[in-house]
């Protein structure tokens, strides 16, 4: 991947690795400006490597000071993190589709995403 200063694309999510019941390993592939190249023996990127324990109410506390979310609309956000599609965290919810993909309007306004893979991206840079 070539990085661009200029770019309005983001980067794109953290492989998320569930190592055991209540942790994480995340991996960001961060592209390397040409400058910092030539620094580092010519890496394109580095590679950030964290494991992190699971706290899911937490996680949701946090997204409702965040991005003033209600405590519904954290917990479809929350289940859309952990690679859920609308359908499956409605069912997991007890909502209906309809009900998640309304949260899931709110959430884009409040979070200033448009796209469930931007949103993704976003919760897996501040959730840990």
């Amino acid at each position: 991947m070539d990085y661009d200063e200029n770019s309005e694309q983001p980067l794109p999510p953290p492989v998320k690795l569930k190592v055991s019941q209540n942790k994480t390993i995340f991996i960001d592939v961060i592209p390397l400006p040409a400058a910092f190249r030539e620094k580092l023996d010519g890496a394109r990127s580095l590679l950030s490597i964290r494991q992190v324990e699971d706290q899911a109410d937490t996680n949701a506390d946090l997204l409702q000071q965040e991005f003033h979310l209600t405590p519904a609309e954290a917990a479809v956000a929350l289940q859309l993190s952990r690679g859920l599609s609308p359908k499956q965290a409605a069912k997991a919810l007890g909502v209906s589709i309809w009900t998640a993909r309304s949260h899931l309007r709110s959430i884009f306004q409040k979070t200033n995403t448009h796209r469930q893979g931007e949103l993704v991206s976003l919760l897996a840079h501040i959730e840990h």
